[in-house]
């Protein structure tokens, strides 16, 4: 039985790593909730932002944290989550935007590029409370 899963989000879906009597093996899958189905009682590491940002709390604790234990020459390898409104915005132009109302910083295209990935997560975790005991996200910089 799967225990732990190792997710990332890929042109394809996403790809979901995990061993397997002794050998390493992947799958890919279309939606993130088809991926969490799949493997019904294993534990998720998510490369993917989870809790995002908002007015209150523009920078992740998580984020920061990250950012010191890489030091100076990685930090920037962590870069800042999108709001949630970002993340559903329809264009890159509304989404910097709704980022800076909301946060007080534009979006960079990086963050932009995987808007997608981190709304369908978002939406997911919002919508299924129980998987926030068994889906965690990781940063494999770290």
């Amino acid at each position: 039985m799967v225990q732990h899963v190792g997710v990332d989000g890929c042109r394809f879906g996403w790809v979901a790593v995990f061993e397997d009597n002794g050998e390493l093996l992947y799958r890919l899958f279309s939606k993130f909730a088809e991926l969490v189905a799949f493997f019904p009682a294993a534990n998720f590491l998510v490369d993917i932002p989870i809790g995002l940002p908002w007015n209150a709390c523009p920078v992740r604790p998580c984020d920061a944290l990250a950012r010191k234990n890489l030091g100076p020459g990685r930090a920037s390898s962590v870069f800042p989550a999108p709001s949630r409104d970002a993340c559903r915005a329809s264009d890159v132009n509304e989404a910097r935007r709704l980022n800076e109302a909301e946060l007080g910083k534009s979006l960079s295209a990086q963050a932009w590029g995987i808007c997608p990935k981190i709304a369908e997560v978002d939406v997911f975790m919002l919508s299924n409370p129980t998987a926030q005991l068994r889906v965690r996200e990781m940063h494999p910089e770290v």
